[in-house]
């Protein structure tokens, strides 16, 4: 099973519309426009997303998909963070799981990783979504989970605040989920990157 949806373009973005509105994202459900052409090899799936600001407006409902047996614990530079992302509506294609190669880097050193292979990151918005639907796929939190073999600790390397930069996990000893604002230098081995890439109409 894939966090995301497969099949086609139409396909996709209803199916997107509708999560969102079973959410009651109804305003992100009609933001999302007309569907944008999609190629996706084996493993990837892919997830829809309104404009940025839409989705900095709504951090509020987001951080509710984020709420387990205690609320989500979110760092306050996380809620308004600088957030990389097209004002306008786009396709996530996402891989699955977290790749090795983006284990035990520092932001600088996921940065050119990242960049060597072609990809992005997720930002703070995307990964309050995607936590709650692969909770919904997979009935546990092995998306990411920081206890997890093999961890589901994230950067979020698309939302930083200055020199911090996201990063997500979900606390099973609290059954909480926390969002925090990593200083650059900060590394560890378990802690990698979900990887993506944007498709969208220009």
């Amino acid at each position: 099973m894939l966090i995301g949806f497969q099949g086609s373009p139409e396909e996709i973005w209803t199916s997107c519309a509708q999560w969102w509105r079973d959410h009651g994202l109804q305003s992100f459900a009609d933001a999302l426009g007309e569907p944008a052409p999609i190629t996706l090899s084996g493993g990837e799936s892919c997830f829809v997303f309104p404009p940025v600001s839409m989705q900095l407006e709504g951090m509020p409902q987001l951080v509710e998909l984020a709420n387990y047996d205690q609320p989500c614990r979110i760092q306050s530079e996380m809620l308004s963070a600088s957030t990389d992302r097209p004002n306008r509506p786009y396709a996530l294609v996402l891989s699955h799981g977290i790749p090795e190669w983006t284990r035990g880097l520092t932001s600088a050193g996921l940065r050119t990783a990242l960049l060597e292979h072609r990809v992005l990151g997720l930002s703070v918005p995307e990964y309050l979504s995607l936590q709650r639907r692969a909770f919904e796929v997979f009935e546990d939190h092995r998306f990411d989970d920081y206890t997890g073999d093999p961890a589901g600790w994230t950067w979020l390397p698309a939302s930083t605040a200055g020199p911090l930069w996201g990063m997500g996990y979900y606390n099973s000893l609290k059954g909480q989920l926390e969002v925090s604002a990593c200083k650059a230098g900060s590394k560890n081995p378990r802690k990698g990157a979900h990887i993506c890439r944007i498709v969208g109409h220009p």
